[in-house]
């Protein structure tokens, strides 16, 4: 009843607008050379060879994918299908595309997590402490087309230090008259073994009126899965001179084992209604809706030990030629401290919901004058609620096995699976919500008149309100180490976790918080703690951040005959405030701020055709991203006990990047292309953190902060493309087809610890080598296709711990396979087959060497078997 009712309020708040507002002289459309109208296909040729068009027709240097692309391939998401663009890395969460609720998009274009994402032309915004899209929140049933800028232009909203993601959503006047797709789909988990449902149904008309002609669509789409995920991490190293008597060995310090199971409903809507009063005018309207969430239970058994751990004698055995333990047994570990065996069960479920609407108007007074305009308005919450029982076991004796594909963990001692071993450790609750809301208007005009050399004349604004609002609450934690959980089974479950991917000898069987529990009734919890009765949700942490941009941008075109191009100039205007606490124990004192800041972002993009098949590209521009909400978070926390505190930095810089871009490309054959790119971009103003004394009434506090770097990163490298059907081919052959990518991207930036740069490193998450292989055949009623997808070992992060040196975390490499297989009944039924990750790929981390493994994590296979109808 709430997603009918949500649906049912979006189609009228679209139709309401669309009467409301006809006159209203804006649009959601980008404009110039880079606008890319909505291309409808059927077929995987007929998708390819949209894409190709669009590629080589555009003014930039773009890459594409169009509708049946994006369908042809069980793409849960939209950075499913974007993973299989050259020069993009993504993120998994879950094993789809995505970084997970709450931490940014996942998606990253040539190195550069920095990334502006659009819907149909007007910027949108997800609600937490990141400025990027969480391009994970939306459906890609819902997706007509996305569209990958690598080179920028002046009329492409600025924020996009890597490049602009614009995703294009369906319209009524896409289609030539009544359109009806209806599909319904079953995915399994092989890992979780269960099933969940998923179906989507598209109603789309257009009928002639007495005042014009007109059109109404809407796009409905739901989405669940049943998700698990083994996660087992190693630790991480540390000295330790116990183990072999006058000798320094590494091992690592604990051990963090868990099972993470959830349910991920997904929901997402898109209406449209047009107008066309006539050829020189149009009006539309537009909502899109999308809702994630994840209820995540997590059983987790956690134990660590110092270097002064006891140790088992003649247990230990080291890898060959190295000092870094193969095997060993600690203990036995106490209960009550980080050194011990800890049962955790947590509770974290997560919410977030994104609306978007938008009203605008295409109009074309003279032969030589088009006018768009459009105004949006969106808005964007996110809610996490999180809770965590804890209970320990004193007394264990740890025994590691780290030879085999997946460490190995057992434990000896009292017996964990009764109850009467454990003693209480404590609970807790957190709420985050983030908020976050946007009003924009924009108008761009082409002026089509010969000047010289030039013969187009572009010219724009855009003015945005943007507001993000985060709070933080607590509510319970509690510690209470003297009760006996024993006394209270109803609270608590016996549970088995599984081996690790299946296979994998741990321990697995432990008893832990029942998660409802921990989710609905701290009521009876509290009889069990001494707790109040009903959780205290304390303020803990707010901020507010708002942002006013106004933007104009100029733009030149030419078109010379073999030596076309455009040269444009972008002025922004940031104009920031903020609000926050200065919290010293219990007493906070309100805290405001302003900034004000312009800047000039000019773009150059040339083509040369040296033939109707072969073009030579040259980009240069200057681009922008503005620090992240959460590193400008303008509230400052001291803490009295250890004189220490933080803060963020309102006046933290953008990041900058200068861009350069040369391109050859050869369209040697319909829906057949081959390319190289070669690029370069110099970023400056790496965020960092760093601590400084500050003196606050009178006393002085180790403060921590961001600061932005002096000291420059460079990302370089290539692209390599292919497309083709081998239509030459004899007979059932001549559906065979091959598309292949390759990236290489080499990159440098500072890294700070504390204020001292101590080493440059490769951007965090970027692969140097990547490929994608999309073997396809296409030839009715039969359409298959294979994608494989490889990334090279990449840095995570670096740790300090091991003697103070810095060590890279590094992921090792690993190759995704999906599939899909596609039988036309007839013309309106087709039944289809495909699989997720067929390999069933375990990624994993280690320190420096193999040999010190880090962390590993499966999420196994999804199968999808469904139905698609259209009319």
């Amino acid at each position: 009843m709430k997603l009918k009712f949500q649906l049912l309020t979006g189609v009228a708040m679209v139709a309401g607008m669309a009467t409301a507002m006809p006159a209203a002289a804006q649009t959601a459309g980008q404009t110039g050379s880079n606008a890319v109208e909505t291309v409808v296909v059927t077929g995987v040729r007929a998708s390819l060879e949209s894409a190709l068009a669009i590629k080589e027709n555009s003014g930039e240097i773009v890459d594409s994918i169009v509708a049946e692309d994006i369908g042809k391939l069980p793409d849960t998401t939209v950075a499913d299908a974007l993973q299989r663009i050259s020069g993009i890395q993504i993120k998994r969460d879950f094993g789809e595309g995505g970084a997970g609720q709450n931490q940014g998009s996942g998606i990253a274009i040539r190195g550069l997590q920095q990334v502006e994402t659009t819907v149909n032309g007007h910027e949108v915004l997800t609600a937490s402490g990141f400025r990027t899209y969480d391009v994970e929140d939306m459906p890609a049933e819902m997706v007509a087309g996305i569209d990958v800028y690598k080179s920028s232009a002046a009329n492409l909203d600025e924020g996009g230090l890597g490049g602009l993601i614009n995703i294009r959503t369906l319209k009524p006047f896409d289609f030539s008259g009544a359109e009806v797709v209806a599909n319904a789909s079953m995915n399994y988990g092989d890992l979780v073994g269960a099933a969940r449902p998923s179906g989507s149904v598209l109603l789309s008309d257009r009928w002639s009126t007495s005042i014009g002609e007109m059109g109404a669509l809407i796009d409905i789409s739901y989405q669940d899965r049943a998700v698990r995920e083994d996660y087992a991490s190693a630790g991480s190293p540390s000295n330790n001179t116990l183990a072999i008597p006058g000798q320094t060995i590494v091992t690592p310090n604990g051990v963090y084992t868990s099972d993470f199971r959830a349910s991920r409903p997904r929901e997402g809507l898109n209406a449209a209604f047009q107008w066309r009063p006539s050829d020189r005018l149009e009006f539309y309207a537009e909502a899109n809706y999308t809702r994630l969430a994840t209820y995540q239970n997590q059983p987790t058994y956690t134990a660590g030990f110092g270097a002064d751990t006891l140790v088992v004698p003649g247990t230990y055995t080291l890898f060959p030629g190295t000092n870094y333990m193969a095997k060993g047994s600690f203990g036995p570990i106490g209960p009550f401290a980080y050194y011990g065996f800890t049962s955790v069960m947590g509770a974290r479920d997560s919410t977030e919901v994104n609306q978007d609407y938008t009203v605008g108007t295409k109009w074309h007074p003279t032969s030589d004058l088009n006018v768009t305009g459009s105004v949006n308005w969106q808005h964007s919450s996110y809610l996490l609620n999180v809770a965590y029982g804890l209970m320990e076991v004193g007394g264990e004796t740890m025994n590691y096995d780290l030879t085999g594909p997946v460490p190995a963990v057992t434990f000896t001692g009292p017996d964990l699976t009764n109850l009467s071993n454990y003693n209480s450790g404590s609970i807790s609750y957190t709420q985050q919500r983030y908020s976050a809301q946007n009003t924009a208007a924009k108008m761009d005009a082409q002026w089509v008149h010969k000047v010289g050399p030039f013969d187009e004349f572009d010219f724009g604004f855009r003015y945005s309100d943007h507001d993000a609002v985060y709070n933080q609450t607590g509510g319970y934690s509690v510690t209470a180490p003297n009760q006996t959980p024993s006394a209270y089974p109803n609270y608590f479950q016996l549970i088995d976790t599984g081996n690790f991917a299946g296979t994998i000898v741990q321990t697995t069987n432990f008893w832990v918080y029942k998660p409802d529990i921990l989710r609905a009734n701290f009521a009876d919890e509290g009889v069990l703690f001494n707790a109040p009765q009903t959780p205290q949700f304390a303020l803990t942490n707010r901020y507010g951040i708002s942002e006013r941009l106004t933007d104009g941008y100029a733009e030149a075109k030419m078109d010379l005959g073999s030596l076309d191009g455009n040269f444009g100039l972008r002025v922004v205007n940031t104009n920031r405030s903020a609000t926050g606490t200065l919290s010293s124990g219990s007493t906070q004192t309100p805290i405001t701020y302003h900034t004000d800041h312009t800047d000039v972002l000019p773009s150059m993009n040339l083509r040369f055709h040296f033939n109707d098949q072969l073009q030579l590209r040259f980009a240069a521009s200057r681009t922008m991203t503005r620090p992240d909400f959460s590193a400008m978070n303008p509230d400052t926390v001291l803490i009295s006990g250890s004189l220490s505190g933080y803060k963020g930095n309102i006046n933290l810089p953008a990041m900058y990047a200068s861009n350069y871009d040369i391109s050859l490309e050869d369209y040697f054959a319909k829906g057949g292309a081959v390319f190289i790119d070669g690029f370069i971009k110099s970023v400056h103003n790496f965020p960092y953190s760093t601590t400084s004394q500050e003196t606050f009434n009178g006393t002085v506090y180790t403060i921590s902060e961001q600061l932005a770097s002096t000291t420059g990163g460079t990302i370089k490298g290539f692209e390599l493309g292919y497309s083709q059907f081998y239509d030459f081919l004899p007979g059932i052959w001549k559906g065979l087809g091959l598309q292949a990518n390759y990236t290489y991207v080499d990159s440098t930036q500072p890294y700070y610890i504390g204020s001292k740069l101590t080493a440059t490193t490769t951007l965090p998450n970027l692969s140097r080598h990547s490929f994608t292989i999309i073997g396809m055949y296409d030839l009715k009623p039969v359409s298959v296709r294979l994608a494989y997808t490889w990334r090279s070992n990449f840095l995570q992060a670096l740790y300090t711990g091991l003697g103070g040196g810095n060590i890279p975390e590094r992921q090792a490499p690993y190759g995704w396979l999906d599939g899909s297989v596609n039988y036309d009944v007839d013309d309106q039924f087709s039944v289809y087959l495909q699989g997720v990750n067929l390999l069933d790929t375990v990624q994993h981390t280690y320190f420096s060497y193999t040999y010190s493994p880090a962390n590993y994590w499966k999420d196994g296979r999804q199968i999808i078997v469904g139905v698609r109808y259209k009319m």
